[in-house]
Order: structure tokens, then sequence, then C-alpha cells
């Protein structure tokens, strides 16, 4: 039944609405009107917003992958650089590098002897996140142990305080090297990449792929470096750094190693010899010119 005045398909605005809701006058026919009039969506309208939404997860996701994945690699990057300033630091200070940590015990400390394990961050005066990757995973630190030993005091007239290990000239034994590379290096640092295959302490757990990444798990005396590679017979995800003995003085400790000149003493005659690491008085026999050579 219409009201008085009004056709029965007659929308009531909102406060007559109330009135005649109140008044208990053709609810259903109120009821009827503000159902027709409320708004809403179409199939179409929704399929189109739908649409929308897809479209722009599609475009986003990859881009949220990308940026979440290079900050662990600058995060990866960044403490790499960390260590070496903090080895150098090291080096300066007591003349040698540390050794190894232990990746079982996981203190932090050097294990005296050990030549691969993780960074020892708790003698390099870092926290522990310091000597991981922007994945979480322990860096592998490979050490030449050369370089963790003290060196030899000279002897003689005139005695000489042993110089920084890395700074001697000459070779030694078993050195570490990086594969294709000429020059024997002081140490690598790396990291697993993505799937820390390799990675300390569950290295075996999650075994390496390819011959270059299963040298790298295991070797301490050549390590692999090359770009990234997802080849099936050989696949690379490793990121490592390394650095030579002087390269670690001169850039990472800005204490660049002296030329051989300036070993000689001001009195006395004597001569470092760059070879076997020893002085001698000039003029004897057995002495050496400037450049080293007998």
């Amino acid at each position: 039944m219409a009201l008085p005045g009004f056709a029965s398909e007659r929308p009531y605005g909102l406060l007559e609405a109330a009135k005649i809701w109140y008044k208990g006058e053709n609810k259903g026919e109120v009821e009827k009107s503000m159902a027709r009039n409320l708004p809403a969506f179409s199939l179409i309208e929704i399929a189109i917003v739908l649409i929308i939404i897809g479209l722009v997860s599609g475009m986003a996701l990859p881009m949220l992958k990308s940026m979440i994945d290079w900050q662990k690699t600058t995060t990866t990057t960044q403490n790499q650089e960390k260590i070496l300033y903090a080895l150098a630091s090291y080096a300066v200070q007591n003349k040698i590098l540390p050794y190894a940590g232990d990746p079982e015990t996981q203190q932090g400390k050097q294990d005296r002897g050990r030549r691969r394990g993780i960074v020892p961050y708790a003698d390099l005066g870092l926290p522990e996140s310091a000597a991981k990757d922007g994945y979480h995973r322990w860096f592998t630190y490979v050490i030449d142990d050369h370089y963790a030993t003290f060196p030899r005091i000279s002897s003689g007239p005139v005695a000489q305080q042993p110089m920084s290990r890395l700074c001697e000239r000459g070779h030694h034994a078993n050195p570490l090297t990086i594969k294709g590379f000429p020059e024997a290096i002081a140490l690598a640092l790396i990291s697993h990449g993505p799937q820390g295959r390799g990675a300390y302490p569950n290295h075996l757990g999650n075994p390496p792929q390819g011959e270059d990444e299963i040298q790298n798990a295991a070797s301490d005396t050549e390590i692999v470096d090359r770009p990234f590679s997802q080849d099936p017979l050989n696949p690379f995800s490793h990121k490592v750094v390394w650095v030579t003995p002087k390269n670690l003085m001169a850039i990472y400790a800005r204490a660049p190693c002296a030329p051989i000149e300036s070993f000689i003493p001001q009195s006395g005659g004597m001569r470092y010899n760059p070879v076997d690491e020893r002085v001698r008085p000039q003029g004897s026999a057995g002495s050496w010119g400037a450049d080293g050579r007998r």
C-alpha cells in the first residue's frame, strides 16, 4: 500500500524512511525501497578489480624479491669488508693473522693450527652477526698459516725486531692460492650463496654442487673465485673475497710494507735479506746487494 501522496515505487529519503519506520507505517514498502537503493558492485566491476590486483601483484612481487636479494648481497659484501678491516687491524697490532675458528664450537676464538673454519670474530672484536653473510650463514675463513705464525727475530751484532709477517719477501711452503691467479694470497672469505651449499656447520648435510663449489667447501690450499653460474654441470653461487699480504697491509691496514732498503739499519752496516729473512753485515761472505741478490 502506497503512502498518501506518494507512488508505491517512490524511493524514500533516509530521514523520511526513519520517521515512517518509527511510526510503524508501510515498513515493507520502505524496506524494499531502501534495498533497491543500496550501493553495490556488479560482477563486471568486481572482475575488473580482481584483474587489476593480479597485474599489480605480478609486477610488485618480483620487484620485492629483487629488493630482498639485493639487501642480502649488500649485507654480505659489507660484512666481508668489516672482516678484512678487522683482520688488517689485528695484523698491525700482532704482526700476524689469526687462525680460523672452530665451526663446531662457534665461540669465535681462533683454533691454533686451523687453516680453515669460521671467522674468529671474538678475537677480532666483531659481533657474531658480522661473521655471517646476508643469508645468516657463517663465512668460511681460509688462512695461509704462514701468516699466522710469528716471524723469527734476526740475530747478529744489530738485532732487528720482527716485522709484520705479511711484509716478508720470498716464498714459503704450502701457500694459499686462488685458482688461475699467479700470486699467493693471505686469506679468503667465502659466502656460500643463497642456498648455502657447503657452508658451516652443516656443510655435509647441504653439499656443494659442481667441482668448483666442492673445492671451496673442502680445500685449504686453493680457492676458486669465478662469476655466478647456473650451469647444471658446474654451478657456482659462492661470493669469494680474497687478498694478498701486500694489499691487506696497503689497502685495509693503510700501512704499506716498506721497500727493502728501509729495513737497513743506519748503524752497524746490517742488510736485510728478503730470501731467508735474515740480516747480515755488509761486505761479509754471503752478504747481499740492495736488490737481495748475492
